[in-house]
């Protein structure tokens, strides 16, 4: 088995900036939105009347750049089909050019919905999907279950529609684990800091101290109980 080697000062050092520069780059979008209902709509009450509204449209227009730098991982000629889910329905068009420049037109279909299972069943039964049954051989969570209401139930659906032998891959916010060897007071406090400079509020929501890692866990135990179960029928 590999071993994973410990991170260099170097790496470690950047791995505590890099929230940051996220957080700078969202709030960027954060401020230009809203200049532009100002100065360009004419909507002079706008930031303080429409706040909610405004921090969607920035956060929406942050994320399509931000996750369509992983369309080019999705070349692949052995994916046949991609179901991405994306309920704001203003950046669908962006999302489908985005597809497009990328040769993945033909195979990407949106889905107007979140990945919560009360919008992502019925959304999946319209393109012809029964989710009863695994319809997925891979799940890909980018920066998704940090910022779901309920996390423990999300996990729990998102198992329940992979195939046999399918994998939920995740990339996510985390608390970081500062009480453990592996984790680190440092990083933990600056999780708290970027809370504060507001990190949740042009972020979509995201929180960064969930214990995601053990969300997963419990799922996977449930999945596994499941499937001894079909097996032992």
């Amino acid at each position: 088995m590999t071993s994973i080697s410990e991170p260099t000062t170097r790496e470690w050092i950047d791995s505590l900036v890099a929230p940051g520069m996220l957080l700078v780059w969202a709030m960027s979008y954060y401020v230009k939105v809203n200049l532009e209902a100002v100065f360009k709509r004419g909507q002079v009450l706008a930031p303080l009347l429409q706040a909610s509204r405004l921090r969607d449209e920035a956060f929406g227009k942050f994320w399509v750049q931000f996750s369509c730098t992983q369309m080019p991982l999705l070349r692949s000629p052995a994916i046949k089909s991609i179901y991405g889910a994306e309920p704001c329905h203003g950046l669908h068009e962006e999302l489908r050019a985005r597809a497009e420049s990328e040769g993945l037109g033909a195979k990407y279909h949106i889905l107007p919905c979140s990945v919560v299972g009360s919008e992502l069943g019925p959304a999946l039964r319209k393109q012809g999907l029964d989710e009863d049954h695994g319809v997925f051989d891979t799940i890909i969570c980018v920066r998704v279950l940090c910022s779901v209401p309920h996390l423990q139930q999300t996990v729990n659906e998102l198992y329940a529609l992979l195939r046999p032998g399918g994998k939920l891959l995740i990339a996510e916010h985390v608390v970081n684990p500062w009480r453990t060897p592996k984790g680190s007071i440092v990083a933990r406090a600056l999780q708290t800091v970027y809370g504060v400079l507001g990190w949740s509020w042009v972020m979509g929501d995201c929180r960064l101290n969930r214990d995601t890692e053990k969300a997963l866990r419990a799922a996977d135990r449930i999945a596994a109980r499941h499937a001894g179960c079909c097996e032992a029928k």
